[in-house]
């Protein structure tokens, strides 16, 4: 279609019949000389000009179309560009499967991102891990991979027990029900004031801390008030999260908690101090030797420690699902955990260690904002969407221009995102956000 059409513009002003065209029109071995380029030197000895003069007469006489969007004269040669956009709408018009290949066929990639904590809102923190994880998804799939989603979600840890109480104490089941992402925040903050911060803005314990601790051990021992109170706050908190994910069009293959993997992962620390992998202290705790030192695989209480469960998962995973892969999607921060928990897995001689990968990313800013989840000080990632498919709403109506102010908005949140290398730090806010996708 494009060569058709540079033939057709040449045919109108060169004395050369169509097939003649056709075979002179060459594919540049750069791309900075153009997509095609057609040679003058055989015009030369014609029309009794140099090549470079013909090339540069003939550049000025053709007019560009809305599909050959520059014509350049360089050195003999006149080299034709492409608009590489109309290029891509035409194809996927055409085709929109156009270039899927079947490269990962009967290959499994697993990817774990997302992962919020169940009782908390998700906020603009998690937005660079759900959106990265997810476009990897979507291009794992294109080239023809089975690709197995995972939302690890943080079900564990202190903050669960102070949900639990704040819910039993100060719920209001009318206002969870209307909106559960808002109450359970006020929940989570109203707890938090209870306890005292030193000087140095640490958590000092005392009674509503040890009502948090013993509302954990409650859970652990399978009391069934606690369980009903626990199963209600994920309920709720699953809402929130499926409000977001649905608004991005996001899905996952499974959605599951850390929790699932601690049996699993304190038989593997076992596994391990039996083999003489791993080493016991003094108090209790067990750890294993690595390069950086101590790494504590189970605490001296006999508790799971994150690596622990994260243990478990690995194994559990590739039980499962045999995967080519795995790719976990997290910040910078979590970069050291990754490499001590994929040694680990390689000095117990998994032989899965080595399809393990860590895609770290760099920090999102939303202004001058600082996020304390205690405090409630957070930008909730429902909010800065809503707020991007307002502004998209806005500037729609501003140029008088058609769209959909959801699918514009949010994909202006998409794009700016992933323009950006995973590495760097992303300066966000809603007025850029659409801005930057009307602009491109």
């Amino acid at each position: 279609m494009f060569r058709q059409q540079i033939i057709n513009l040449l045919f109108k002003e060169v004395k050369l019949k169509k097939e003649e065209i056709t075979k002179l029109i060459e594919i540049p071995p750069d791309f900075e000389f153009g997509d095609y380029s057609f040679p003058c030197f055989i015009l030369s000895k014609k029309q009794k000009k140099s090549p470079i003069e013909i090339a540069e007469r003939l550049s000025k006489k053709i007019k560009t179309t809305p599909i050959i969007n520059k014509i350049q004269a360089k050195a003999g040669y006149l080299n034709f560009f492409i608009n590489k956009n109309k290029l891509a709408k035409e194809i996927i018009k055409i085709n929109a499967n156009f270039g899927k290949i079947n490269l990962g066929k009967k290959k499994k990639i697993l990817i774990d991102f997302s992962a919020p904590n169940i009782g908390k809102p998700m906020h603009i923190g998690h937005i660079r891990s759900t959106i990265i994880g997810d476009s990897m998804m979507r291009i794992y799939d294109f080239l023809g991979y089975d690709t197995i989603g995972i939302n690890y979600l943080g079900d564990i840890g202190l903050h669960i027990g102070k949900l639990i109480v704040a819910y039993e104490l100060w719920v209001n089941k009318q206002a969870l029900k209307k909106d559960p992402v808002a109450e359970l925040l006020r929940l989570y903050v109203k707890f938090c004031g209870k306890e005292k911060p030193n000087s140095r803005e640490e958590i000092q314990e005392n009674e509503y801390t040890k009502k948090a601790k013993q509302a954990l051990k409650k859970l652990e021992l399978g009391d069934k008030k606690t369980e009903k109170i626990f199963e209600d706050i994920k309920k709720y908190s699953g809402k929130g999260f499926n409000k977001v994910y649905d608004m991005l069009n996001i899905d996952f293959t499974e959605t599951i908690g850390q929790s699932q993997f601690e049996k699993k992962g304190k038989e593997i620390v076992m596994n391990a101090l039996e083999g003489g992998i791993a080493k016991r202290e003094k108090d209790g705790a067990i750890y294993i030797e690595l390069p950086r030192g101590k790494k504590y695989i189970l605490r001296s209480n006999e508790t799971a420690s994150y690596i622990t469960y994260d243990l478990g998962a690995a194994f559990e995973r590739d039980k499962k699902y045999k995967f080519e892969k795995m790719i976990y999607v997290t910040d910078f921060r979590q970069e050291q955990h990754f490499q001590s928990l994929f040694l680990i897995l390689k000095l117990m001689k998994y032989d899965f260690s080595n399809k393990l990968v860590h895609l770290p990313f760099g920090t999102v800013k939303f202004g001058k904002e600082i996020m304390a989840t205690r405090k409630g000080d957070m930008i909730l990632l429902e909010h800065v969407l809503e707020k991007t498919i307002e502004k998209a709403k806005e500037e729609i109506v501003k140029r008088k221009t058609k769209g959909n102010p959801e699918k514009v908005g949010v994909g202006a949140v998409k794009y700016i995102i992933l323009k950006n290398e995973p590495a760097r730090d992303v300066q966000l806010s809603s007025i850029f956000l659409c801005k930057s996708l009307f602009n491109n």
